[in-house]
């Protein structure tokens, strides 16, 4: 029995043996099969050693300002001995404070990690060094939650610590790590937060910034500024745990009140439908993703004053024609007290965001949440142009709620914000009822309007504001400015609000171009050997449809006529072009032929299509802004056509440059004299061989249009623009229904067009022509530009002579006459003695 015993107890250690043995080699297997599959294509790590960061596309104006930024995410490199020593702390003491002894693993750290999930019940740490967070966030790219992941990371972070630096590592996770707010890397957190540069931030900011690793958006001090601050306290405190900091220091950091920067502010873009275009032409140069990621610095030609100068003028313009168009009522009725209320409160907090850009995370805090407060200390000082518990200021627009209406009075009161303000009858004159002003305020406005207002005055001894009815804009409008020496363009709106609208009506847009093209019709004629003088007869006429064989009005009678019906008889074309008469523009355009004047503007760039009838004399077709404003280029170079760009230059991140404009380039040189499309319908660009290299037409015709355009602004429809100092050409236009009003102007430096209509398919009405509604935001503009560029004088070809003539017959004038004007004449067409004036319009 005891030796059966035995036996059967040998035999059970023997198959436990095995069992344990073949257990081991399975799990063995398993172990080293899972090892197998999990890292057999790990990455190699010794790239991270050449490792290119990816970084926004920044883009500049000419004059320093930032545009804009082209990036999916907002990252900037920080070189590490830029970075200060606490704030290098900061984020060790957080994150992983024995990094500089471990290898990559820390097993303490991973201990504390599986105690901590096991009592929560779920995978909630994961005990991950800063070697290991560079190897997920980096290397692997991934933040899954999964074992395989885990292991591939401890081995990266291994492999990691024998090719790299600690150094090195610790630069790449504060350069990789995402912070929140839309930042990646301490670089883009500290601007996106507060505005600064990394070597700029102080204790308090860097334990902020810090804490946020773990969960960025949680912890986000906009979102949840009450738990930041805890999370601040924490970093600070393992600072002081760690014997980087005394506990003196951290109480003052924590006491410290901080200001944080909305990031969409500081994101902003400027210029957006330049900067707009200037992305799209990067983009298809170097390609999306290169210019989302590569670091570009970007210059480009726009002069931000000069930008700044178009949008105010242009929006000051579409203002002045919504309202001649008439009041459209308030944009809604708050009916009662508790919701007024809560829109002014509302109004408050949104006119506070817009102005300050920051808000303060006070050191002390009630337990919630809503503690941010806004810094209104810029407003509140001695000499601040802002007034109220609101700030407002003169000359700025507001969103204001109707209150009392007073018609004894003459006046509203209105809320803006919590701030009070009084709109007086006297402000709203511009509002009819039957074509005639209201005469009291309460024909327009009743209690809880919701209307914008204008603040006109601020009395700060009577403690009273006043302000002027107003209302946004339906109306739209573009403006396109560029340097004539260069062609580098200055300054561009391309709508009213790009927020509303990315559609470009400076450059994608095809309108009407109606009395704008009269002086391409007059140049032909001054090529074809006609003079300002020559005499056409303004009477009415008829002509017989015989455009398009298939159009459904061939053969009808067409009747032009001029802008208030009534015709002059005979006058010299200088005053027809002065007057913008239409009856003399087509009998020009019939005397030298429409396939001529077409031939001509290919010449001059134009592009667009252009039908074969005596009606694209008075602008019936349609083209851009950019092209006409090329076309009249022409003239002010003096025969030389240009090239519009919009980048100067184009570095790399490390700064080699990619790209710079060359005027004297073959392409740019080619691109200026000849285009493909028009050519490839046979059209245009029948050089004269004549002219010298590059010339479209030749300096002296250049000239006498120049001549003839200084005279619209001094004589003409153009006189708005008078009032601009020095040499300044140029000629309005307004479409035949009144859908578009246009100015086109220049000085001998500056080009800048202008267009004003709605976007879809409705007139103006017919007061409103380019005169009126355009040329006024012109004039605004290159008010403030002009100083900005040398103001000069228009070269004059050897070949022009100057005569004096009697500005209503074209003959030679004798001194003292009151009619008497200096006019530009080729040579041989100057009229030799009074009474003579050739050729003559109708006339072999």
């Amino acid at each position: 029995m005891a030796r059966d015993s035995k036996w059967l107890v040998k035999g059970l250690l023997r198959t436990f043996s095995v069992g344990v043995v073949t257990a081991i080699l399975v799990v063995g297997i398993a172990v080293v099969g899972f090892l197998y599959f999990t890292l057999r294509d790990l990455p190699d790590v010794t790239s991270l050693k050449e490792h290119k960061y990816e970084a926004a596309t920044e883009v500049f104006s000419a004059d320093g300002v930032k545009l804009g930024e082209f990036t999916t995410h907002r990252r900037y490199f920080v070189p590490f001995e830029k970075i200060p020593k606490h704030v290098l702390l900061a984020f060790i003491s957080a994150e992983d404070a024995s990094f500089y002894e471990h290898r990559g693993i820390d097993p303490v750290g991973i201990m504390r990690a599986v105690i901590s999930n096991l009592m929560r019940g779920r995978f909630a740490q994961g005990g991950s060094t800063i070697t290991q967070q560079v190897a997920r966030s980096v290397v692997l790219q991934s933040r899954a939650k999964k074992i395989t992941r885990k292991v591939r990371e401890m081995v990266l972070a291994w492999r990691m610590e024998k090719e790299l630096s600690k150094n090195e590592i610790l630069n790449l996770y504060l350069s990789e790590i995402y912070l929140g707010h839309g930042a990646f890397g301490i670089g883009a957190a500290a601007i996106n937060y507060f505005n600064k540069e990394v070597s700029e931030l102080t204790l308090a900011e860097a334990s902020i910034l810090a804490g946020l690793p773990q969960r960025p958006n949680d912890w986000d001090p906009f979102k949840n500024p009450h738990l930041a601050k805890r999370r601040q306290q924490y970093v600070l405190n393992r600072m002081v745990g760690e014997g980087y900091i005394t506990q003196e220091v951290a109480t003052e950091a924590l006491s410290t009140p901080l200001k944080l920067y909305a990031v969409e502010n500081v994101t902003k873009t400027a210029a957006p439908y330049f900067t707009e275009h200037v992305r799209q032409y990067l983009m298809n140069k170097y390609g999306s993703d290169t210019i989302l990621t590569s670091g570009y610095q970007v210059q480009t030609t726009l002069n931000y004053k000069a930008q700044k100068a178009a949008e105010t003028a242009a929006m000051n313009g579409l203002r002045e024609v919504d309202k001649r168009l008439g009041w459209r009522g308030a944009q809604a009725n708050i009916d009662n007290e508790v919701d007024r209320t809560a829109m002014s409160k509302k109004h408050h907090e949104d006119i506070l965001e817009d102005l300050t850009r920051v808000r303060i995370l006070p050191p002390l805090f009630e337990d919630d949440d809503k503690n941010l407060e806004f810094d209104l200390s810029e407003f509140q000082k001695e000499g601040s142009p802002y007034f109220g518990p609101t700030p407002i200021k003169v000359g700025e627009f507001y969103k204001a709620i109707v209150g009392e209406i007073n018609d004894e009075n003459d006046e509203a009161a209105v809320r803006i914000g919590e701030t009070e303000a009084f709109i007086p009858l006297k402000s709203m004159d511009w509002v009819k009822r039957n074509d005639e002003p209201i005469k009291e305020v309460s024909e327009a406005l009743k209690t809880g309007d919701l209307i914008e207002v204008k603040i006109t005055e601020i009395d700060r001894e009577k403690n009273r504001i006043t302000a002027s009815l107003e209302q946004y804009p339906e109306v739209q409008g573009a403006l396109l400015s560029f340097d004539l020496r260069s062609g580098a363009v200055q300054a561009m709106v391309g709508g009213k609000d790009f927020r509303e609208t990315q559609f470009n009506n400076a450059l994608q847009a095809k309108r009407q171009v109606g009395s704008t093209f009269k002086p391409l019709v007059y140049a032909a004629a001054v090529d074809k050997g006609f003079s300002p003088s020559s005499m056409v007869t303004d009477s009415p006429i008829v002509f017989k449809y015989e455009g398009d064989l298939d159009a459904d009005n061939v053969g009808e009678d067409w009747r032009p006529h001029n802008y208030g019906g009534n015709f002059k008889g005979d006058i010299p074309l200088r005053l027809a072009l002065v007057r913008s008469m239409n009856i003399p523009t087509v009998k020009v355009l019939d005397q030298i032929s429409v396939d001529y004047v077409i031939d001509y503007a290919r010449r001059l760039g134009i592009t667009a299509a252009l039908p074969r009838d005596l009606s694209i004399g008075l602008g019936s077709w349609s083209s851009s802004l950019d092209e006409v404003t090329r076309a009249y280029a022409v003239f002010a170079r003096g025969g030389k056509p240009v090239k519009l760009h919009f980048v100067e230059k184009v570095l790399d991140v490390d700064g080699n440059v990619l790209e710079k404009y060359d005027p004297q380039d073959e392409k740019v040189v080619r691109d200026m004299t000849t285009d493909e499309e028009a050519l490839a319908e046979g059209e245009g660009q029948t050089i004269n061989p004549d002219l010298p290299p590059g010339y479209v037409i030749s300096p002296e015709t250049s000239y006498v249009m120049v001549d003839m355009l200084k005279a619209v602004v001094r004589e003409g429809t153009g006189r708005r623009a008078s009032v601009i100092p020095g040499e300044v050409a140029g000629k309005t236009g307004t479409s035949n229904d009144h859908r578009d009003a246009w100015f086109i102007g220049f000085t001998p430096t500056l080009m800048t067009g202008v267009w004003v209509g709605y976007e879809k398919d409705r007139p103006l009405e017919s007061k409103e022509t380019g005169g009126r509604a355009a040329a006024p935001i012109w004039v605004e503009y290159m008010g403030k530009a002009k100083d900005l560029y040398p103001r000069g004088r228009f070269s004059v070809p050897e070949g022009i002579v100057f005569a004096y003539v009697n500005r209503e017959s074209g003959e030679l004038a004798q001194p003292g006459e009151p009619s008497r004007v200096r006019v530009a004449f080729k040579p041989e067409l100057v009229p030799s003695r009074v009474g003579e004036n050739l050729p003559r319009i109708g006339e072999p």
